[in-house]
C-alpha cells in the first residue's frame, strides 16, 4: 500500500475535524445573552509502510498503515450581553466535572438575568395590549 496515499487520506480526514467551529463553538442565546464555548483542540497522526522481498524466489510483500487521534477540551465560555463581554475560564481540573461545576457556579447570575428578561417581555406584552 502506498504510504503517500495513506498520509493524504489521513490528513484530509483530519481537515474535516479542524475548523474554527471546533475551537470557537456554536453560540447559544439564553436569557438575552450569547454564550460561546471555547475549546482546546489537539490532533496527531502517524503513518508508515514498507515493502520487501522474502527468502523464496516468489516471496515479496508490502504493507502500510495510518492512524490518528484527537482531543477536544473545553477551556472557557464567552458571555456577551447588552452591556459587556465576559470570559469565564474553566477550572484547570480538566474533567467534565469541572466543566459542570463552572457552569453551575454561573447559574444564579444566569437565572437572575433570565427572570429580568422574562419580566421585561411580560411588561412589553402588557403595554402592547393597552
Amino acid at each position: 500500500m502506498d504510504v503517500d496515499k495513506l498520509v493524504k487520506t489521513t490528513t484530509l480526514e483530519l481537515e474535516k475535524l479542524v475548523s474554527t467551529e471546533t475551537i470557537i463553538g456554536k453560540s447559544q442565546t439564553i436569557a438575552g445573552k450569547v454564550i460561546i464555548p471555547v475549546s482546546k483542540v489537539s490532533f496527531g497522526f502517524g503513518a508508515g509502510g514498507g515493502a520487501g522481498v522474502g527468502k523464496g524466489s516468489n516471496d515479496s510483500g508490502e504493507g502500510g498503515g495510518a492512524g490518528a487521534g484527537g482531543c477536544i477540551t473545553p477551556i472557557a465560555f464567552i458571555v456577551i450581553d447588552k452591556e459587556d463581554v465576559k470570559v469565564y475560564p474553566m477550572k484547570s481540573k480538566g474533567s467534565i466535572a469541572s466543566a459542570i461545576e463552572s457552569i453551575t457556579d454561573k447559574c444564579p447570575e444566569i437565572m437572575k438575568s433570565w427572570k429580568e428578561t422574562m419580566s421585561e417581555m411580560n411588561e412589553a406584552k402588557k403595554a402592547k395590549k393597552k
